[in-house]
């Protein structure tokens, strides 16, 4: 009875894993520029309704194994697009969050420490294998606190990394 519920869930997990690969598409480097480059919540940025411009990044699958900060081979295309944005010119000489979130499966505690180690290891392997500056670059991670969609909280695209412009 147990490996049959373990093998439903493990079933389902990798469903909702394709399809949640399906619906983020493979930003280039140059769109990922001008997301980053876009206007931020700064209090001179103000639409027409008095409101702050909301901070912009982006969102990046990456698909960690259960229980793992090891970045797997199909997500370093991703993030090696993402350093050469970073590198570029346009982008040189700002400063970026890299934010590790999580699903809401498991406790707060636990998804807080996996998140934090899953963005530092975007972080790490920007610095150490792409050569973006150390610097630029901060980790954070934020657990299940944040969710993409809230309406699914269990949803594999609550599992991302982003990345946010800040200030200096």
């Amino acid at each position: 009875m147990k490996r049959s519920l373990l093998a439903v869930v493990m079933a389902v997990l990798v469903i909702s894993a394709a399809a949640a690969q399906e619906e983020h598409r493979r930003l280039s480097p140059q769109e990922m520029i001008d997301l980053l480059k876009s206007p931020r919540g700064d209090s001179d940025d103000l639409l027409g309704s008095g409101e702050p411009v909301p901070a912009r990044g982006i969102n990046l699958t990456v698909h960690f194994a259960y229980d793992s900060a090891d970045i797997p081979a199909a997500s370093m295309p991703q993030l090696d697009d993402l350093a050469q944005a970073l590198n570029n010119k346009a982008l040189v000489n700002d400063r970026f969050s890299i934010a590790g979130h999580t699903d809401s499966m498991g406790g707060a505690d636990y998804n807080m420490r996996l998140s934090q180690r899953r963005a530092e290891a975007v972080r790490d392997y920007l610095v150490n294998q792409r050569l973006v500056r150390s610097d630029r670059l901060t980790a954070a991670g934020y657990g299940k606190t944040r969710l993409f969609d809230a309406k699914k909280p269990a949803s594999p695209l609550n599992r991302r990394v982003e990345v946010m412009r800040v200030d200096r």
